[in-house]
């Protein structure tokens, strides 16, 4: 295979995998049982349902979003032979667009359907009507990186710390905005350092819990690293992902076994879906190559290019579509909350896929601003 056609399979490879991996977050979301079982504890007690909701979390969750830092962590020391002072202010000011600007956005509007979500008319669809909104600076801001219910003090407490802004999913372009301000020093470090860098950000990870804070911001920055070190360092990513494929494969199944069966151990798990993570990298990286040198698939740069917009505007609909679904369908047992389930989840995908194809056509300023395009 000829360099530029090495190239090309690369650049595809990690396209391929953009869609996919808002599709798992999604579907991770979509059984948080916690969420939207609050109404009917007797049918999230199914064993059916916990079962199948195991499973998601064994062999889904988690995921996707290092792979996403990962991606990242490439893409921006790519083709960059000297990182300058302009580089990085370039790089900055393209952040800005591409994730500062579509999180202000999305942070936005999402308290704006709350607001509305109040109103008498949507009773059926309000936590509490006799609870009214807190909109203090304090509470808004607190939205926009460590939201603890501050907009219904009373009744959104998360009973701990809190870790996420407001929409949660976004966590993953708040720590990235993170992550790319400390760039030149990242940079430095890997320079000098090496590998030993990223054994010292691995270390990070590994001590710091899975539910606290600093392992989401450890998360970042190793993943980011792991993709940064391969960009800046040129390592073919074929020559180092490749010759783990079938070992890779072989142990995320096992690790996701194991998960299962130590599932009441939460200690334990912890470090099961660390590793797990990790192994989750390098066997997406090669399905997606195996799947394209196979000619199985091709990449769609329309669901490519939609796949930003599905991850972060999912969360704000997924719920309510599913809310809407359960009305519908009134699921009694476990069988049927799984299929009301994954209706949710197919209607919210077309839902988001209609409403980029629409803005593209029709609206394109307005999509660079909610999608991050320049």
């Amino acid at each position: 295979m000829s360099d530029l056609a090495t190239e090309r399979l690369r650049t595809q490879s990690l396209d391929l995998l953009r869609f996919p991996l808002a599709v798992v977050v999604l579907t991770v979301h979509m059984f948080q049982l916690d969420l939207i079982f609050g109404k009917t504890p007797d049918i999230a007690d199914s064993q059916v349902l916990m079962g199948f909701v195991r499973f998601v979390t064994a062999f889904l969750s988690g995921i996707s979003v290092p792979v996403y830092f990962f991606i990242s962590g490439y893409v921006f020391f790519l083709n960059i032979e000297k990182f300058t002072k302009g580089k990085y202010v370039q790089k900055l000011r393209n952040r800005m667009h591409t994730l500062l600007i579509p999180y202000v956005v999305w942070t936005v509007l999402e308290i704006l359907l709350i607001a509305v979500k109040t109103l008498p008319v949507f009773g059926d669809f309000v936590r509490d009507p006799n609870n009214a909104m807190c909109l203090s600076i304090k509470s808004i801001l607190s939205c926009f990186y460590l939201y603890g219910g501050d907009l219904f003090p009373t009744t959104m407490q998360n009973g701990g710390l809190p870790i996420y802004p407001l929409v949660y999913p976004l966590w993953f372009l708040r720590d990235l905005m993170i992550v790319v301000v400390f760039t030149p020093l990242l940079h430095f470090v890997l320079c000098r350092l090496k590998y030993f860098a990223l054994l010292a950000l691995l270390v990070w990870f590994v001590i710091t819990p899975m539910d606290g804070r600093y392992h989401f911001l450890a998360t970042a920055f190793l993943f980011f690293s792991c993709g940064a070190y391969m960009s800046i360092f040129k390592i073919d990513m074929f020559k180092a992902f490749r010759p783990v494929f079938k070992l890779s494969a072989i142990l995320f199944v096992l690790l996701g076994i194991v998960y299962l069966w130590f599932s009441d151990m939460p200690q334990v798990v912890s470090y099961i879906k660390m590793a797990h993570t990790f192994i989750a990298l390098p066997l997406a990286y090669n399905l997606s190559a195996y799947m394209l040198r196979k000619s199985y698939v091709k990449v769609s740069p329309f669901l490519a290019s939609a796949s930003f917009f599905i991850y972060v505007g999912h969360i704000l609909i997924c719920y309510r579509v599913l809310k809407i679904v359960f009305l519908l369908i009134h699921p009694d047992s476990g069988y049927n909350v799984i299929a009301a389930c994954l209706v949710a989840e197919v209607l919210t995908i077309l839902l988001l896929l209609f409403m980029f194809y629409s803005m593209k056509r029709y609206t394109p300023s307005l999509l660079k601003i909610v999608a991050g395009r320049k």
